[in-house]
C-alpha cells in the first residue's frame, strides 16, 4: 500500500498472501459482497478437484464499516459490526466436510446499493464531504418509490434463500428437513424469523444467539458463526450444516457441509 489518505488496495487478497509471506500460493478475491463466506467454499473444490498438489487453503472473511458514509447503528435494519475471520480448509479433513454449493444471481439489481462517490479508502475525495450513505428512502428510488415492487423485492429475497438452499441439497439428494442447522447472515430477529419460516427450520436451529449479540459481519458473518456454534456444541458427526444468505450484486449462496 503506498501513502497518504488516498491509497487503497487493488486486490486485497494478493496484498494478504505478500504480507504472510506465502509467495507462491494462488490468491483469489472474492467480491460479492456478503455472499462471499459462502461462494468461497465452492472455488475451493474447484481449485482441489482440478489442481491434485493443492493441500491446503486459507479462507479470510472481512468487514469494515466506513464511519464517514454509514452510522453503523441506524442506517440498516440490522447493526454493521467490524471484523474478520479465517479458516484453514484441508484435503481430506474429516471434519465440516463439502458437500455441495449453489448460488443465483440477478444482476437487475447490480446498481441497488450503489455508492455515489469515495468509499471506505477514499471517503473524502481531496477534502470535499463525504456522499451520504443511501438508506431506505434512496433505496426506494430504484423500484420508482413504489411500496408494493419494494415489497414485493424483500419477498423475493428471501424467498431466493429458499431456493438456493433447496437448490443444493437437491444436488446431493437430501431435503431442506434433513440440514440439522441453518446458518444464515447475522441479521435482526424480523428478517432471520421470515427467512427460518421459509425454510421451515426453527429458530433455535439458526445463529439467531450471535446475530442478536455480535451483529453483522459482512463477508465474515458464515466463518464466525461456524465457529461459534462449532464451540457450543451445536454440531454432531454426521450433521449436514447449511452456510447461506444473499450478497450485494446481487447475489445468494449456499454451501452444504457434513460435519
Amino acid at each position: 500500500m503506498g501513502g497518504g489518505p488516498a491509497a487503497y488496495v487493488e486486490d486485497g487478497a494478493a496484498s494478504l498472501q505478500d504480507r504472510l509471506g506465502a509467495h507462491r500460493a494462488e490468491s483469489v478475491l472474492v467480491a460479492q459482497g456478503c455472499v462471499g463466506g459462502i461462494t468461497c467454499f465452492d472455488l475451493l473444490a474447484g481449485r482441489f478437484a482440478t489442481h491434485p498438489e493443492y493441500r491446503r487453503a486459507l479462507v479470510v472473511g472481512a468487514n469494515r464499516t466506513c464511519e464517514a458514509y454509514w452510522n453503523r447503528m441506524d442506517t440498516h435494519s440490522l447493526l454493521f459490526s467490524d471484523g474478520a475471520a479465517a479458516a484453514v480448509a484441508g484435503r481430506g479433513h474429516p471434519g465440516l466436510r463439502w458437500r455441495a454449493s449453489e448460488v443465483i444471481t440477478d444482476g437487475r439489481c447490480a446498481d441497488l446499493f450503489l455508492l455515489e462517490q469515495g468509499g471506505a479508502a477514499d471517503p473524502f475525495r481531496g477534502g470535499e464531504e463525504p456522499a451520504p450513505a443511501r438508506d431506505a428512502w434512496d433505496l426506494m428510488e430504484f423500484f420508482d418509490y413504489d411500496a408494493e415492487r419494494f415489497e414485493a423485492f424483500v419477498d423475493l429475497m428471501n424467498d431466493r434463500v429458499r431456493e438456493v438452499v433447496a437448490r443444493a441439497c437437491k444436488r446431493i439428494g437430501v431435503s431442506v428437513s434433513d440440514l440439522a442447522r441453518v446458518v444464515l447472515l447475522n441479521d435482526n430477529l424480523s428478517t432471520l424469523t421470515k427467512v427460518a419460516d421459509k425454510l421451515g427450520v426453527p429458530l433455535d436451529r439458526t445463529n439467531l444467539d450471535i446475530s442478536m449479540e455480535h451483529g453483522h459481519f459482512g463477508a465474515a458473518d458464515h466463518i464466525l458463526n461456524l465457529r461459534h456454534h462449532r464451540a457450543s456444541g451445536d454440531f454432531r458427526a454426521g450433521d449436514l450444516i447449511a452456510l447461506a444468505g444473499m450478497g450485494r450484486g446481487m447475489h445468494w449462496g449456499c454451501t452444504l457441509l457434513e460435519c
